[in-house]
């Protein structure tokens, strides 16, 4: 039987696991944004990494996404490291020069102040720690309620940026 907040905690894995997913597919066809993202980011003699660490993250999120969706030791685990990466996020977002460029992840058609996209790593990790708890018992039926509020919060979560641009347009200097 599964605990009370089973379905909860299930719908925070999946929609860190969807979200990883999604911004590693959007890293690999959007290699410019990232790039300019990154430059944003790191001292200038770091530049020549920029490809690098664009491969590095995007498999590490598919990794992470896949560990998500394993069985609990597993999913705790890559839930525990999904935690530590989005922290990183977090504190780096939070100290990007210029946002204009987006966050690397999860492309914004206009520019947004820094604040939506710390909301948004923070929503993210709000999910991940609660992704990390471990539940006992089967979903059992109430496993497709979990799939699609993970996917549909994962989809608001990372559009956040996007819809903030469309009904704000703003010019943000930083």
């Amino acid at each position: 039987m599964p605990t009370s907040f089973a379905i909860p905690m299930e719908a925070a894995r999946i929609t860190v696991s969807t979200s990883f997913f999604m911004s590693a597919l959007w890293k690999s066809r959007h290699t410019e944004s990232f790039r300019l993202a990154y430059r944003s980011v790191v001292p200038r003699r770091y530049f020549f990494l920029d490809r690098h660490v664009l491969h590095a993250l995007a498999v590490t999120e598919l990794v992470l996404g896949v560990g998500l969706l394993g069985p609990d030791p597993i999913s705790q685990c890559a839930a525990f490291i999904a935690c530590g990466m989005l922290g990183t996020f977090l504190i780096v977002v939070s100290r990007q020069r210029d946002t204009t460029s987006g966050c690397g992840c999860w492309g914004s058609t206009r520019p947004v102040p820094r604040s939506v996209y710390v909301a948004r790593n923070s929503l993210l990790l709000a999910a991940a720690v609660l992704a990390a708890i471990p539940t006992e018992g089967e979903l059992g039926s109430a496993t497709a309620v979990a799939v699609a509020l993970g996917i549909t919060s994962s989809i608001l979560i990372m559009s956040i940026p996007q819809v903030v641009g469309v009904l704000h347009p703003i010019d943000i200097e930083t």
